[in-house]
């Protein structure tokens, strides 16, 4: 019983450490994205 407990405890905590990570790695890779596209942006006006 207290085993199955713990299980459930361990499982959720590693569900958020990994959701953290994802969304890191996309806020991370969005970030690039709206540099290029800015970038181009400015490029155009100048």
């Amino acid at each position: 019983m207290e085993q199955k407990r713990t299980q459930k405890r361990t499982q959720k905590m590693e569900q958020k450490r990994t959701q953290k990570r994802t969304l890191k790695r996309t806020q991370k890779w969005t970030q690039k994205m709206e540099q290029k596209r800015t970038q181009k942006r400015t490029q155009t006006l100048t």
